[in-house]
């Protein structure tokens, strides 16, 4: 059996901002990874267009395993729409090729961000939404910092 995660999260920034939090590297590293993790700025790649990938390394705090994420970007509407796909990772027990799709639209002054991601095989749908809101409240205090823009590691 397969799922798919489905988040909606309304963050309290223009959009412009929650995308640059997306698509910037220094920003993306600050809130990428669950808790227990963090993500080196140097290992975020990001060639914004189909057919480019988003490539970056969660590094797990406590024993500095390396959790390699690589998406190939299949479509972008700028400040509306990211969509990326991941092949299989079967030696990390991803054993299906996923999509993530997120959109983000305008709602009452701030930013309605709408996340689809998976199929997932058993446990990794619940998991992995676990994983991503965990992500989110990282995004949550970047933005609400103010740090949009600004560089930093995270830690």
């Amino acid at each position: 059996m397969t799922s798919h995660v489905q988040i909606d999260r309304t963050f309290d920034a223009p959009r412009e901002e929650v995308w640059s939090a997306w698509i910037d590297p220094e920003q993306l590293a600050q809130w990428w990874g669950p808790d227990g993790f963090h993500t080196p700025v140097e290992s975020v790649d990001i060639d914004l267009r189909p057919g480019g990938h988003l490539h970056l390394s969660m590094i797990q705090t406590d024993n500095q395993s390396d959790y390699p994420v690589r998406f190939q970007v299949v479509e972008v509407v700028e400040y509306e729409l990211l969509v990326f796909f991941s092949p299989a990772q079967p030696e990390l027990g991803l054993n299906t090729d996923t999509t993530t799709r997120i959109e983000f639209s305008d709602e009452d002054g701030k930013t309605r961000m709408k996340l689809s991601d998976g199929p997932y095989e058993g446990d990794f749908a619940q998991m992995t939404t676990v994983g991503w809101n965990q992500q989110f409240e990282k995004l949550v205090g970047l933005l609400s910092r103010g740090a949009v823009g600004k560089a930093g590691d995270g830690r």
